[in-house]
């Protein structure tokens, strides 16, 4: 938190005599989490601490949020309160009682386990397949506000008011502190939304509502969100006996999902690097391999486009950024000696590839197999190469080598490797 909206904090509350903002205890000398804050400008939740994730709502100048902690310059903050009163997110599940037990009447439901409440994608126009964060793993028994059922061909999905422990972030940069008149009109707000007097689910399941059972086709009509919220309307929760079993996956579609999962996990491994020296086109190949792969199963497919579509945007960012940097790597070395440029010209003769030996980040003999690639002064991948029990490569990572051999184009891995021949050390590390 920047030490200006700290101070300014601290002031504001001891000017006003509150010794705690929404159940919070303040230090002499700097707030504790959490601590209240108010929005300077028009600006978006996020689904993460950077502006590379997808926002998932809108917040206008004077909303007020409740701070949990802070990130590299992101304010991690909860979904409570008038600021969040439209919110929504996703339930999704592959076949009906996987995971969430409707109501009968299909305003309300519960969880049946642990179950991810995804936060829709803001920039994919809230396309319940494109929305892939959770902003909240819920456990089971949560009972929940249900606006919409959709049934799509290979999934059910459900729109549902967020509950008040869902999280979202927000760059530190557009926060402030509150002024006492925006405390108190937050706190008489938050005592007057039904959240403040929230019912168990035993206590709703004993709630009298029309037993009628619902068909399809009523389940599809969601209703508002002023009458999800009306505590006495709280369905009560359909039957255990009738949930439904779970479909089992095909085998494709479950190669798929593991598929995504790794995939996945090499993205938030990519997002932490440099754009510069990112594996960015590698990736994208991979996720548009996945999704012609993923015929069976829509909501993969479309997801995995998507991700593809993302990961173009960041390849052009990335080429540009190169070709910056390339130039002014030409300006600098036309300022360069004669013979120091006639000694670079006979190592690239020579060499079919030169650069500094780093292990990869994405074929990193998990679930792809192990690579190595040679990068060059920029960051930027040049080829890659394959373990070899001729080469000591252990003891050449992160030294910058001349690799001689024959460029081939491997056509399953969607990368370009060399087939080496020798390997000389060049210099000390890049």
């Amino acid at each position: 938190m920047p030490a200006a909206l700290r101070s300014s904090l601290v002031f504001c509350l001891t000017a006003i005599g509150v010794a705690g903002v929404a159940g919070r205890a303040v230090a002499q000398s700097a707030p504790e989490f959490p601590y209240l804050a108010a929005v300077t400008a028009d600006d978006f939740i996020r689904a993460g601490a950077d502006v590379r994730f997808y926002p998932f709502g809108n917040i206008q100048a004077g909303d007020v949020v409740k701070v949990i902690g802070e990130k590299a310059g992101w304010a991690r903050v909860v979904t409570v309160g008038p600021t969040f009163e439209k919110f929504y997110g996703f339930i999704r599940y592959a076949g009906p009682g996987t995971s969430f037990r409707l109501s009968l009447d299909g305003t309300g439901g519960s969880t049946i386990g642990p179950t991810d409440l995804f936060a829709p994608n803001l920039d994919a126009q809230m396309d319940p397949a494109s929305s892939w964060r959770p902003t909240i793993t819920l456990e089971a028994n949560r009972t929940l506000r249900v606006i919409e059922t959709i049934e799509l061909s290979d999934e059910v999905v459900h729109k549902v008011v967020l509950p008040p422990d869902a999280e979202g972030w927000i760059d530190l940069r557009r926060l402030r502190p509150v002024t006492p008149s925006e405390l108190a009109a937050w706190e008489a707000a938050i005592q007057e939304s039904p959240a403040a007097h929230p019912q168990s689910v035993a206590d709703e399941a004993a709630t009298p509502v029309n037993q009628t059972p619902v068909g399809r086709a009523q389940l599809n009509v969601g209703a508002s969100i002023e009458n999800a919220r009306t505590p006495t309307e709280v369905p009560a929760i359909a039957d255990s006996s009738k949930v439904v079993t779970p479909r089992p996956l095909s085998p494709e579609r479950r190669r798929a999902r593991i598929m995504l999962d790794d995939l996945e996990g090499a993205y938030a491994r990519l997002v932490e690097e440099p754009i510069e020296s990112a594996e960015v086109s590698p990736l994208r190949l991979l996720y548009l391999d996945l999704a012609k792969r993923s015929r069976e199963s829509r909501a993969i497919s479309r997801f995995a486009q998507t991700r593809a579509q993302q990961l173009a945007l960041w390849a052009e960012v990335q080429r540009r950024r190169l070709e910056l940097d390339d130039a002014l790597d030409l300006a600098r070395r036309t300022t360069e000696s004669a013979e120091a440029a006639r000694l670079t010209m006979e190592a690239m003769d020579r060499y079919v590839a030169t650069g500094r030996l780093d292990a990869s980040t994405i074929y990193d003999g998990k679930r792809l197999p192990k690579l190595l690639r040679v990068r060059d002064e920029n960051g930027r991948t040049l080829a890659y190469l394959e373990p070899d029990e001729r080469f000591d490569y252990a003891s050449l990572l992160g030294y910058r080598v001349g690799v001689v051999g024959e460029r081939i184009q491997d056509s399953g891995l969607q990368v370009t490797l060399i087939e080496v021949r020798r390997i000389d050390l060049l210099d000390g590390p890049g």
